[in-house]
């Protein structure tokens, strides 16, 4: 007779696990990864995060992942932050892992405005409500007028930056893109094994 738990214990096992950063408490992550556990760490306890703290502090885990995926949270940090906050999602990756950053892309917001359009100007239609350019700049500014500092974006990408700062932190076969003119998506992987000093 099969043991059930057996089973589950080796399905578990084979399980590939991903981390969610600023996750807000949704549990989302895109649909390639579906299938995949889902561990969310976020600042906020009003989110019941699996790891409640900063992002910046990303290096006192030691639950490793086959996956770190950031969606809209790294530009909730300043520029100086940020470094800290990849070398997190490098530190709690599998060598061979992959990270994926998505954040607000700046030159979508530099074209309109050059285009002669203003910040209040609607960009799309969100899950919740209209999100202007300002937001997209600033954060979601209904949130952060209603007391919610961790709405507040502190800095902004283009690309070739977003490119740059996870090259920096030591990711490989980094691939950026636009999606929907208003978004950056960054993939980039742990290297499997550290280079031998020259």
């Amino acid at each position: 007779m099969t043991d059930l738990a057996a089973i589950n214990a080796m399905l578990d096992s084979r399980t590939r696990k991903i981390l969610s950063v600023g996750d807000g408490g949704l549990r989302s992550v895109p649909d390639r990864y579906k299938g995949y556990a889902v561990s969310t760490l976020d600042i906020d306890p009003e989110t019941h995060p699996d790891y409640l703290m900063d992002a910046r502090e990303m290096d006192q885990i030691t639950d490793r992942f086959d996956v770190v995926c950031s969606l809209h949270n790294i530009e909730h940090f300043t520029a100086e932050d940020v470094p800290a906050v990849l070398a997190g999602m490098r530190h709690v990756l599998k060598p061979g892992g992959t990270v994926e950053v998505r954040t607000p892309d700046l030159e979508a917001i530099h074209n309109h405005q050059a285009a002669g359009g203003d910040l209040s100007d609607v960009a799309y239609e969100s899950p919740i409500g209209p999100i202007t350019y300002d937001d997209i700049l600033h954060g979601h500014q209904e949130s952060v007028r209603g007391g919610n500092e961790y709405m507040r974006h502190l800095c902004m990408f283009t690309g070739h930056t977003l490119a740059e700062a996870m090259r920096q932190a030591g990711f490989d076969d980094i691939k950026v893109w636009r999606k929907d003119t208003f978004e950056l998506i960054a993939m980039g992987v742990k290297p499997s094994a550290t280079p031998s000093p020259s």
